[in-house]
């Protein structure tokens, strides 16, 4: 889904001596990050499967920094915020294994997305 911003410019014309007050109306698209696209897209309805560039597009915009895949077939997340929450304790923890090298399962997907939700919850880090 893409956001459109409405401006509006005034601008003097000048057609034969005359000036004219004209109002051009100007739609600028503003694309929405790709991870945004997939968190809403994946936060109605689950995919059975994803692949796995989308899940780390995902993670490169909600956990730049603290994931990484180091030649394995897991994807591990590990952020200091998520150890407030009992099911991702004692290292603040998510492993993501990749099936076949090339895609991640929904179920995967789906405590992804119930961290980011539970991340968001808990606001902004002061």
């Amino acid at each position: 889904m893409e956001i459109y911003k409405t401006i509006w410019i005034f601008r003097k014309k000048k057609l034969d001596n005359v000036t004219d007050d004209t109002i051009y109306n100007i739609n600028l698209r503003q694309k929405m990050p790709k991870a945004h696209k997939f968190y809403r897209k994946w936060a109605d309805t689950i995919p059975r499967e994803a692949r796995v560039n989308e899940v780390k597009t995902l993670l490169d915009h909600y956990f730049p920094g603290m994931w990484n895949q180091k030649r394995t077939s897991h994807i591990v997340v590990r952020c200091e915020r998520l150890k407030a929450f009992q099911e991702y304790q004692p290292f603040g923890e998510i492993s993501i294994p990749v099936k076949g090298g090339q895609k991640v399962k929904g179920f995967y997907i789906k405590a992804l997305i119930r961290a980011i939700d539970l991340l968001s919850e808990l606001g902004d880090e002061t």
